[in-house]
């Protein structure tokens, strides 16, 4: 379900607008062009660290220090409130980053979602939407010296989502996870999945409940990638990933038990973080 207006500049120029659905809130002025209105810099702690650029492209800036806990830039959405509880995918173009940690997301939350790269260009990241105010927000993450500008931000799909399938998808710990590695090395340590794979592909898997042909959105991040990956959700097989950077796909499950990561002969795969969630 489509409805935030943005044109994008990351993919080759001025993308084609997409006009709101109706009865839906839409982020207004999200390329900062001509106006920061109605964006709204909140200034807390009396700090200049986040800060709305008008112009064409115009952009929200961070530019370095630590991210003060409280300082955002916002802009209300009226009616997010009767959107409480599901998933909002918010879609953004990072101009310019120093790579140490990305810009964070809310909606209808104090509470922020850091995207899951500093890459520049056109990213999504997937954020619940909240009850405790009618706001998007966007601010700094983490407390790493950063400096990062972001601009063409929309709400472009909103979501239900269940509950999520996957024990450790953010590497923690080996727990939940059954490695495969048929040829080369598989290991979880660091934080990461790292895999090696010689002639014979290696596989991870998990196999929480899953329903027959039902839709799982699969997100995660790919920090280092030479060959592909691929992820099967009940032995059905999604789009591959060859390039580094933040993913998501919906696949219809089969009818097996099993999220599957497959790393494909001859790749050399990182693997930071999965997630896997039924679309309701």
């Amino acid at each position: 379900m489509f409805f935030g207006g943005a044109y994008s500049h990351g993919l080759g120029g001025f993308g084609q607008y997409v006009a709101p659905a109706a009865g839906l809130p839409e982020i207004v002025n999200g390329s900062f062009e001509g106006s920061a209105n109605p964006w709204v810099d909140n200034g807390a702690g009396g700090s200049a660290q986040i800060s709305i650029v008008v112009g064409t492209p115009g952009h929200i800036a961070f530019v370095g220090g630590t991210n003060v806990a409280g300082h955002y830039v916002s802009q209300t959405l009226s009616g997010l409130g009767g959107y409480a509880g599901q998933t909002a995918t918010i879609q953004f173009e990072i101009l310019a980053s120093s790579e140490v940690q990305p810009p964070a997301f809310a909606l209808g939350s104090t509470a922020a979602t850091s995207a899951a790269s500093v890459a520049v260009g056109v990213q999504t990241v997937d954020v619940i939407i909240g009850s405790e105010n009618e706001q998007i927000r966007v601010k700094g993450s983490g407390t790493a010296s950063a400096t990062w500008s972001v601009t063409d931000i929309s709400i472009t799909e909103i979501t239900a989502l269940g509950p999520e399938l996957i024990v450790n998808g953010d590497m923690s710990s080996e727990t939940g996870w059954t490695l495969e590695p048929e040829d080369g090395t598989l290991v979880i340590a660091g934080g990461v999945m790292d895999a090696v794979v010689g002639d014979d592909s290696s596989n991870a898997f998990q196999t929480p409940a899953l329903a027959a042909a039902a839709t799982y959105r699969v997100a995660g991040t790919v920090s280092a990638t030479s060959g592909t990956l691929e992820i099967y959700v009940g032995g059905e097989i999604g789009t591959d990933i060859t390039v580094p950077g933040a993913f998501s796909q919906d696949i219809v499950a089969g009818a097996e038990d099993t999220v599957q990561v497959r790393f494909v002969a001859g790749s050399t795969v990182t693997l930071d973080e999965i997630s896997c969630k039924e679309v309701i």
